[in-house]
């Protein structure tokens, strides 16, 4: 979206997570820490629909777009 570009956004999001486990995993974000072991697969952003067809064809652990 637009929106994100010009407000230079930031989204990070997961399909499942405890309420009270929120604010720790925040911390965890801002500071950097990724468990490498879930990150099976690093893209450029301009790979991005490449990126999701091999995640969406479940050929991939959890994929991360790195800006260029």
């Amino acid at each position: 979206s637009a929106q994100f570009i010009r407000k230079e956004i930031t989204t990070v999001g997961n399909w499942y997570h405890e309420w009270g486990e929120y604010d720790e995993m925040v911390a965890m974000i801002r500071a950097g820490f990724v468990p490498e072991r879930t990150v099976t697969h690093r893209f450029p952003v301009s790979e991005g629909p490449e990126a999701f067809r091999l995640f969406a064809a479940g050929q991939t652990g959890k994929v991360v777009l790195v800006a260029e």
